[in-house]
């Protein structure tokens, strides 16, 4: 039997302004932040997507024949959910007007 997942808590947020390229490509900041106050979680990036919705992307390495491998990532839609809504309100204003 699972134990209940208990609440996400983000802190120390850090955005870096990605370049203007990176930015025209839809990648719009770099994020660092802090899970529960045990565990730092850099390498994050903002993303703008096609269809105009702001996401997190995950780190992730690719393997000599092309496939993904995550280092981390939220586990469920819910948690996903939890994490960028809390990140998304510390958006400084100058990156949220580039949407």
């Amino acid at each position: 039997m699972r134990a209940a997942v208990s609440a996400l808590t983000v802190s120390n947020i850090t955005f870096i302004a990605g370049s203007d390229a990176d930015i025209d490509s839809g990648l719009l900041c770099f994020v660092k932040f802090t899970l529960n106050d045990q565990i730092a979680i850099d390498g994050v990036t903002l993303r703008l997507t096609s269809s105009g919705k702001l996401t997190l992307s995950f780190p992730k390495r690719k393997d000599r024949t092309g496939n993904e491998h995550p280092f981390l990532y939220p586990i469920n839609a819910t948690a996903r959910a939890n994490i960028e809504e809390q990140v998304f309100a510390r958006l400084p204003r100058r990156a949220a007007q580039r949407r």
